[in-house]
This record gives C-alpha cells, sequence and structure tokens, in this order.
C-alpha cells in the first residue's frame, strides 16, 4: 500500500470519529460536572508543540499519577462480538488505594469475579477465568488512556472538528515506499488537553471520548466508545466516580476461598509500549494479487518484553507468514504487576 493511498484511508477514519464526536457533542464546549470537580482545574496554557501537548495530556487524562488520591468508580458496560453485536451487558467496579492496592469486580448474568492487588500479590475470588479481551480494557481505556512515552515518532499537530489532533509517525528507513509511516493519532479538545479520540498505529482499533468529568484535576471520561475495524467492541458509562475519605484495609483482604489465577492476558497490544516495531515485508505474491488485509496475531509476551507463541488467528493467508515473522522481533515494554514483570497474553494486528 503506497504511503498515499495509507493517508487516504487514515483520513477517513478520522473524519468518521470527529463526524461522531461532533454529532455528539454540537458545537458546544464540553460541559465539565461541577458536582464532580475536586481540586483546583486542570485548565492550562494550550502549548502548540505536540510533544509538549501530549506530554500535557498524558499527565493530566485518566487517573495516574503521583497527585492522585484514593478513589472508587462504579460502571456499566457493554461487548460486542466481531459482527458488532451486542455480546455481554455487566458492571465494572474499582477501589483504588494505589499502584500495589487496589480492588476490581465485574458483574454480569451468570458471572462474578473480584481481584484483589496487594504488596503479595494477586488473587481471585468467585470465578477463575480470564475475561474476554474487550472487557479487559476498561481500566486500561478509563484510567490508563494514554500512552507516557513519545520518543522515536515524529509528531504533525493540526486542528479539525473543534478538536486539535496530534499524528504520531514513525519513520521506517528500509522500506519508505510501502510502509514508511506507522500513523497513530491522539485528538484532544481545542481548548484544554482533555483526551477526545484515539486511533490505533494500525488504525484497527478507534477510542471516543465524551461527557468529561473533571476530577482530582484529572479528565475522565464518562463515556466511552471503542470500535474495532468500524465496529463497536466495547461501550463505557461512569454511573459513580468518588473520592474515598477513609480507607479500610479489610476491604482489600481477599476471602478465605480467593486463588491465584493461572496465566494472564490483557487488553489488545496497542495499549503495551513498544520498543522495537520491525515493519512487515510485503510479499511479492500478495502484492501481484493486490492482497491486502489485517493479520490478527495470538501471543505471549515475556517478562523481558519479546514474544513466544505465535499464532495466526485471522487474516489473509497470503499474508499471514509476513506478520508472523515481523512481529517475532517486536520488542515491548514489561507488563507489570505490583512493580514486577509479568507475562501476558494478547492479540497483536499487522495491517497491509
Amino acid at each position: 500500500m503506497s504511503r498515499s493511498l495509507f493517508g487516504l484511508i487514515f483520513a477517513a477514519t478520522v473524519a468518521f470519529l470527529l463526524v461522531s464526536a461532533h454529532a455528539q457533542t454540537s458545537t458546544a464546549p464540553i460541559p465539565l460536572a461541577g458536582a464532580l470537580n475536586t481540586g483546583s482545574s486542570a485548565a492550562q496554557p494550550m502549548t502548540t508543540d505536540p510533544a509538549q501537548l501530549l506530554a500535557l495530556a498524558a499527565q493530566l487524562n485518566g487517573l495516574d499519577g503521583p497527585d492522585v488520591k484514593p478513589w472508587h468508580v462504579k460502571a456499566t458496560y457493554e461487548t460486542f462480538d466481531n459482527e458488532g453485536k451486542s455480546k455481554t451487558t455487566g458492571t465494572y467496579e474499582e477501589w483504588w488505594v494505589s499502584a500495589k492496592e487496589y480492588k476490581r469486580s465485574y458483574v454480569f448474568p451468570g458471572f462474578s469475579q473480584t481481584d484483589y492487588i496487594t504488596e503479595k500479590g494477586l488473587l481471585r475470588s468467585g470465578s477463575p477465568d480470564w475475561l474476554e479481551d474487550a472487557a479487559m480494557r476498561i481500566p486500561l481505556d478509563l484510567f490508563w488512556p494514554m500512552a507516557t512515552s513519545f520518543q522515536n515518532y515524529a509528531l504533525d499537530s493540526h486542528d479539525q472538528a473543534h478538536l486539535r489532533c496530534v499524528t504520531l509517525r514513525q519513520l521506517v528507513k528500509d522500506d519508505p515506499v510501502f510502509v514508511s509511516v506507522k500513523p497513530g493519532m491522539y485528538c484532544l479538545d481545542a481548548d484544554k488537553p482533555a483526551l477526545r479520540v484515539k486511533i490505533s498505529s494500525d488504525s484497527v482499533y478507534q477510542a471516543l471520548y465524551n461527557n468529561l468529568l473533571l476530577f482530582q484535576n484529572h479528565y475522565v471520561a464518562r463515556n466511552i466508545q471503542i470500535t474495532r475495524g468500524n465496529k463497536p467492541l466495547l461501550s463505557i458509562h461512569v454511573e459513580n466516580i468518588e473520592s474515598l475519605a477513609a480507607i479500610q484495609e479489610t476491604d482489600f483482604i481477599a476471602p478465605a476461598d480467593a486463588v491465584r489465577p493461572q496465566g494472564r492476558r490483557i487488553a489488545p497490544a496497542y495499549s503495551g509500549v513498544l520498543l522495537r516495531q520491525d515493519p512487515p515485508i510485503y510479499p511479492v505474491a500478495a502484492r501481484a494479487l493486490d492482497v491486502h488485509g489485517t493479520v490478527m496475531i495470538q501471543a505471549t509476551i515475556r517478562k523481558d518484553g519479546r514474544l513466544r507463541d505465535l499464532h495466526v488467528v485471522s487474516g489473509p493467508p497470503l499474508l499471514q507468514q509476513a506478520a508472523l515473522d515481523a512481529v517475532d522481533h517486536w520488542i515491548y515494554k514489561p507488563f507489570l504487576l505490583n512493580g514486577q514483570p509479568t507475562e501476558i497474553e494478547t492479540q497483536i494486528s499487522v495491517k497491509f
């Protein structure tokens, strides 16, 4: 796929999301819920430098950082299957004290699960099974919606549909014609660094953030819609968010029947930080036949950030081996649980 054609497809995806965002918010500024304002205003002068803008947005969106005090969030959610049809409707709830002490629960018909995380590790009561990837995304998209490092990317900013957008472009020297650009995009409010749209580096996943709340001087979206391939994947609605004035340590002690879950999983890999991402080499046969598409790969990210146990989930047969060959060399920033590197399973999408 040529760079120009990729740009057209990417622009069409962005336009679709921005039209949706504009339709839901009209032309008025996004209202911040005064009842949930705790602490000083998050409003800061908006810089025109894209690197500084993303750094500021990463600091102020979600509920992470040294300034965050204990909180409790309750949300309802709905997941969708590969055809975009409703799959599961449930409730997500989290009580957070610190990165090493929190409790989160998932409840839907016929299923109940609560995870207790302390310095001693993870214990689980209720169902021991790992949830589907879409549901596992909920805390990531609610509380950690942005990457924290933007090194090795060229950043381009532009304004569109009342939003200020920053495109991340990873330049590739060895194949400037086909995969010279690996874009991703964050779009913020025009007058404040509040996240409104996020598009993955392969343009497969898109997230739309609406009805923002200002909580503990951080922006939290009350409504989040995530699509995969322009079909709905997950919707989240925050019912309640509050600070925890008093901490009862007994609330974070797992019951006697809690167990340590076997194996670990996480949401799709674009949420992780890639330290090395070799581009796929377009197969000659696929190029001759004009075969395009996305290859989905299941893999395990090891404690050192390298991958193992790769296998194809879906995608055009002529592109599958090229995708595997490329991903086999990728390196991720290790996933940390209680500050320790932990193996996780994930799905990776490679777009041709």
